[in-house]
């Protein structure tokens, strides 16, 4: 209201201002999440148009996974009235970790994954293990997880191990022949290859006929793996057995034998004895 004098007379005028508030808009205290992690920004002002930066959404609230810092401002349009507001997000690196690419070894071997991040802790499965790295030995298909956390925030990675299974050898339990006498060792696993010891030889099976005690030793190689076997041989000596040179006698002269080998048992032919002597 203005109350107006001039020349001694005075007159009033009048405007009434009708006031519509601005929006009332909090996104938020400055927050700090982890990268990629999703977090909600909701603008309020059920009704009203919105416009986001950066994206350009128009909706009430968006739902963002940042990687790097960022701050989130939206307008706010309501019965005419715009307001902003903005939050800063502060993006904490998740840890980044390479078990390396999927890979095949033989059943039993070893192998070394590593999560990397020094410092980190770690959480691995199968197993349990909570060290950066593990060493391990699968006899059959596995896939191992690690999840790393550092500075509050984890991560996890994976690798899959693929086994192929190594030879099955069965050479038999160890044996006892007679010095010279002939055994047959047979490694299977047709279609394989082979390296015996001693000897060399390159076959499936072989035949042999020790003097002495010998542990022979195959290694089987198929489809990229290898194992090996033994079998151990005892030999036991056989009589030894003189009973003299070629003789002439004269007819019904008598002529003593002797196969010597006390304690042993005989067989003489012809005549069927069994003495020691003759």
């Amino acid at each position: 209201t203005v109350t107006v004098t001039k020349d001694g007379c005075s007159n009033s005028g009048s405007r009434a201002i009708t006031v519509t508030p601005k929006p009332v808009i909090n996104l938020g205290a400055a927050t700090t999440i982890c990268s990629g992690d999703p977090i909600t920004l909701d603008a309020g002002n059920a009704g009203a148009t919105y416009s986001w930066s950066p994206g350009g959404a128009t909706t009430q609230s968006i739902t963002v996974n940042p990687t790097v810092n960022t701050t989130y401002t939206v307008t706010v349009t309501k019965d005419g009235c715009s307001n902003s507001g903005s939050r800063a997000i502060t993006v904490t690196p998740k840890p980044v970790i390479n078990l390396g690419a999927a890979t095949t070894i033989c059943s039993g071997d070893p192998i070394t994954l590593d999560a990397g991040n020094a410092g980190a802790t770690y959480s691995w499965s199968p197993g349990g293990a909570t060290t950066q790295s593990i060493t391990v030995n699968p006899t059959v298909n596995t896939t191992y997880t690690v999840t790393v956390t550092k500075d509050g925030c984890s991560n996890s990675g994976s690798r899959a191990i693929t086994v192929t299974p190594k030879p099955v050898i069965n050479l038999g339990a160890a044996t006892t022949i007679c010095s010279g006498d002939p055994i047959t060792l047979d490694a299977g696993n047709a279609g394989a290859t082979y390296s015996w010891s001693p000897g060399g030889a390159t076959t499936q099976s072989i035949t042999v006929n020790p003097t002495v005690n010998t542990t022979y030793t195959v290694t089987v190689t198929k489809d990229g793996c290898s194992n090996s076997g033994s079998r151990a041989i005892t030999v036991t000596p056989k009589p030894v057995i003189n009973l003299g040179a070629a003789t002439t006698i004269c007819s019904g002269d008598p002529i003593t034998l002797d196969a010597g080998n006390a304690g042993a048992t005989y067989s003489w032919s012809p005549g069927g004895a069994t003495t020691q002597s003759i």
